[in-house]
């Protein structure tokens, strides 16, 4: 989603960052390799290697989604302790298996386009009390508003969702987090939801609450199902076609995805916000504390992208095609690229408690240098696709 307060470009964290023009020094011959017969196959090959790639993480996810599904009707058919931890741990699968999907972002695409799902599969930060009870509000949310919302459909979440302000979340992967395990008031965990708040001869809000977990977990699954579709291979009216149709545009939009997910929203939105503010809710899972493992995965995305590995696709990768095309610029990604996992993997969980640590805390300076070093990333992306001659923004304008 787009920034709330400021670019992480903006952020104090320039004092962690070096010069990047060294980096990545200038290639006055690199832009002519591009048009190269032998780069431009390559380059073909890429594009339709990543195309595949991201309809099996598409499907990967969809099918995860789909074992959600089951694990949420399981737990609302015996809400017990035991089936509602089956049902938070396929979130958590789940979950983890999208999280590198969001590399497909920041492009115009099915995902985040224009009418694309994107804001119903992954809205954040959540509102708790637009959706159901909160401890200083126990009447609170869509659920327990019976008098203006006295049915609950799926058609009635959707219109919600994001509804008179960003934050009043009604549906996707933080609904579905905030309906299993509840608003977190653990400094050291996460929320820990009761079952009996979907056993109703003990919570009269049960019926409606197992419902609307119900429809939005129904509706996750249909949203990621129409990404499938239009990554689906050997479709000449869907996405996908026009995408591999044109590798010039394909390849900057796939650098674009790798830069601002790495930069403006990794780096920026989702860590360097909280990071500065210090407040819980500022970090994107923060019901169930999982969002050291959203980092990972994003960051992840953005090294599969290069790599040529989503979906475990193993063909002509970006990092093939541009170490033939200049492999200074690759090399410059190479290296970002180790320092930014090296970072990551360095960081302690949970990140709530990283994030609120005092300055001088290992946690806390552990994320300060992960934000730096996804954010050299970004602008190495950003300056090795300038060597061969992809000018992309990082400020997503």
């Amino acid at each position: 989603m787009p920034s709330r307060y400021f670019s992480f470009s903006t952020l104090l964290l320039f004092s962690f960052l070096g010069p990047l023009s060294a980096c990545v020094p200038k290639s006055p011959a690199s832009s002519n390799a591009v048009a190269s017969k032998s780069g431009h196959d390559l380059q073909i090959q890429m594009v339709e290697n990543h195309a595949q790639g991201v309809y099996q993480a598409w499907k990967s996810t969809h099918e995860h989604a789909k074992a959600l599904e089951d694990a949420v009707n399981a737990f609302l058919a015996t809400p017990t302790p035991e089936s509602l931890s089956t049902a938070r741990q396929a979130w958590i699968d789940a979950r983890m298996v999208y999280s590198p999907t969001e590399a497909f972002r920041f492009q115009g695409g099915p995902i985040d386009g224009e009418n694309g799902p994107e804001g119903l599969i992954n809205g954040w930060p959540l509102d708790e009390a637009y959706v159901d009870y909160v401890v200083d509000s126990p009447g609170a949310g869509i659920i327990n508003d019976t008098d203006q919302f006295s049915e609950l459909t799926a058609e009635l979440l959707v219109g919600l969702n994001e509804k008179g302000g960003e934050e009043n979340i009604a549906t996707g992967w933080h609904a579905i987090e905030f309906l299993l395990w509840g608003q977190d008031s653990d400094p050291v965990g996460p929320g820990a939801r009761s079952p009996e708040d979907y056993i109703a001869v003990k919570n009269p809000g049960a019926t409606r609450r197992a419902l609307y977990l119900r429809l939005t977990t129904t509706l996750l699954v249909r949203h990621l199902e129409g990404l499938v579709t239009a990554w689906e291979p050997e479709k000449s009216d869907n996405y996908r076609s026009a995408f591999v149709s044109n590798p010039t545009s394909a390849t900057k939009l796939m650098l674009t995805g790798m830069g601002m997910l790495a930069g403006d929203e990794l780096a920026g939105e989702r860590m360097a916000v909280a990071w500065e503010t210090r407040d819980q809710e500022d970090e994107q899972s923060c019901f169930s504390d999982t969002t050291h493992l959203d980092i990972k995965g994003n960051l992840a995305g953005v090294v599969r992208t290069y790599t040529g590995r989503h979906g475990g696709v193993d063909g002509v990768s970006m990092k093939d095609w541009m170490t033939g095309v200049d492999p200074v610029a690759a090399q410059a990604i190479d290296a970002a690229i180790s320092k930014a996992e090296q970072s990551v993997s360095a960081m302690q969980g949970p990140f709530d408690a990283a994030i609120q640590a005092p300055d001088d805390d290992p946690r806390r300076i552990a994320v300060g240098e992960a934000i730096s070093a996804i954010e050299h990333l970004a602008e190495t992306i950003a300056k090795s696709a300038a060597r061969i001659g992809i000018q992309i923004n990082l400020e997503g304008g």
